[in-house]
């Protein structure tokens, strides 16, 4: 229902009130966004506080934009939004971000599309419209200018039409001025000498800038661009004409052969040494072979995937050859037998040593190649076309950042290596702590409180390092601005610092090691 529809009131009146409404939505949003992040900090540094922006964005794009509630498409788009606004609110971070920002725009511009019909072609038009979203308020002001000549009245269209010249005409004029009369020269000078403190001046510009572009930002949501490249239906619409592979059934069925064959005497090797536990070969140890060869069989699997994407498509000849589907039934699942063999070679890896955030994104990643290797084999027996093979993939990827977007990386990586450890004081002081100080976030806290409170495994390093992190913590709590619903529930959970605490201070100058002493808590 729109805002014609809703007051009895000619349509002229209905549609200028509502681009008021927009302009007092956008206005709105960009001042509190402003006050928001005044501090400097961006969305990825700010507390639950971008979440509240997050979600009333998307509040007002459903005030102002009634197709958004009525397109049953983008109840999907919104609903994935919402829960990156949750995501946001209860700690951010740049994959709830990310998620939140492409959600918004899919829901925008699915109305004016018709439907999904595929998530690459959805991702290069959001991408798009991201690049040239700025010149949405460049056309509204332009089109108000055009209006502002017409009008006869003193109206809000007429101002805002002469609000460019109005501000350009009067700094010029103030400089002529200025030279001209000696009092308007005085002031002016008053204005550029309070103005010349670095602090100000920085402020002021700061603001005036993101203010600016917050501007941009939201008034290219709430009244975006309509260019038909943006709103074009794809070419993966509809069934998926037959077509001829690159290659007949008599050359791709002996590749296949010997590709199996070469998959198998790699799987089979795994399964004896890697996961059966085989005596090895003479000079070679378990960690030779567990921990080398990762990256390229990681990059073999993709080729196996790009292959049978390449040479079998849908609807071909050669895909039809039920020898050829065996062959390649028998191909992806040794493949993804060969992803899981690396996942458990890193996980063998991080045992021997530690976890990091490279290892763990590793893991999620060959994860995501066996899912899209079984989606691929499914593709081929249910004879799908390129959209659904490509929209499948992007399912389980949104979903897999989504949740992602609800977990703190440090606090898996600080309980993994401090429970893995804990066994080893030296260990972890030697292996753990140098990285578990590299951990900016507060998500190890709670790990260390528990590591802390065992007294056979605590260390004085150890101590320090969950005192320096609760301390960064309360101070981040302290700034509304930085203020997280994680953060409260974590040094709830935390409780207060012991009395006496072990604190890391600065080497001295012929040492390159940190000295370790205990100090009470001040």
């Amino acid at each position: 229902m729109t805002l014609a529809q809703i007051l009895p009131v000619p349509s002229p009146l209905a549609n200028r009130l509502s681009f008021i409404l927009k302009v007092a939505l956008a206005a709105g949003l960009a001042l509190l966004a402003d006050i928001v992040f005044a501090s400097g900090a961006t969305l990825l540094e700010a507390g639950s506080v971008a979440g509240l922006v997050a979600l009333l964005w998307l509040a007002a794009l459903l005030i102002c934009n009634p197709q958004l509630r009525s397109h049953p498409a983008s109840h999907y788009a919104l609903a994935g939004a919402g829960l990156a606004g949750l995501a946001l609110a209860y700690e951010p971070g740049a994959v709830a971000t990310l998620l939140f920002c492409f959600y918004l725009g899919l829901a925008i511009f699915l109305p004016r599309h018709g439907s999904f019909d595929n998530a690459l072609r959805w991702l290069l038009r959001l991408a798009l419209y991201g690049v040239i979203a700025p010149l949405s308020i460049l056309f509204d002001l332009f089109r108000l200018g055009k209006a502002g000549r017409g009008a006869r009245s003193f109206g809000l269209v007429s101002l805002l039409g002469a609000l460019p010249l109005t501000i350009v005409g009067s700094l010029v004029f103030l400089a002529l001025f200025s030279d001209a009369n000696p009092l308007i020269g005085r002031l002016l000078s008053q204005a550029v000498v309070a103005l010349d403190s670095p602090h100000l001046a920085d402020l002021a510009v700061n603001h005036v800038l993101f203010l600016v572009v917050a501007l941009t930002t939201f008034w290219a949501s709430i009244r975006p661009l309509r260019l038909r490249i943006l709103t074009s239906r794809s070419a993966f619409i509809g069934p998926t004409p037959a077509r001829k592979g690159w290659f007949g059934a008599g050359a791709i069925i002996p590749a296949l052969a010997s590709f199996n064959l070469i998959f198998a005497l790699q799987n089979l090797s795994d399964l004896a040494f890697l996961w059966g536990g085989a005596k090895l070969p003479e000079g070679m140890t378990f960690s030779d072979y567990a921990h080398k060869g990762t990256n390229a069989l990681i990059v073999a699997a993709l080729l196996a995937a790009l292959f049978v994407l390449a040479f079998l498509r849908t609807g071909s000849p050669v895909s039809a050859n039920r020898l050829v589907r065996g062959l390649v039934y028998a191909w992806i699942g040794q493949t993804v037998l060969l992803v899981f063999s690396c996942m458990e070679r890193t996980l063998n890896y991080i045992e021997a040593y530690s976890l990091t955030y490279i290892r763990l994104n590793a893991l999620i990643f060959m994860a995501l190649v066996a899912a899209g290797l079984v989606l691929i084999c499914w593709r081929i027996a249910t004879s799908r076309n390129g959209a659904w093979l490509i929209n499948a993939n992007a399912l389980c990827f949104s979903v897999v950042l989504g949740l992602v977007s609800f977990t703190n990386y440090d606090a898996v990586i600080a309980r993994w290596n401090l429970v893995q450890s804990a066994g080893a004081p030296q260990r972890v002081v030697r292996l753990d702590i140098d990285y578990l100080r590299t951990l900016q976030g507060s998500g190890a806290l709670l790990p260390l409180v528990e590591a802390t409170q065992e007294p056979a495994h605590a260390s004085d390093a150890l101590m320090s390092l969950r005192y320096s992190t609760q301390k960064r913590l309360e101070s981040q709590q302290a700034d509304w601005r930085l203020w997280t619903l994680a953060g409260a529930w974590r040094l709830r959970a935390a409780g207060p610092l012991p009395t006496g605490i072990a604190v890391i201070v600065d080497p001295p100058q012929d040492s390159a090691r940190p000295q370790i002493r205990s100090a009470p808590i001040p």
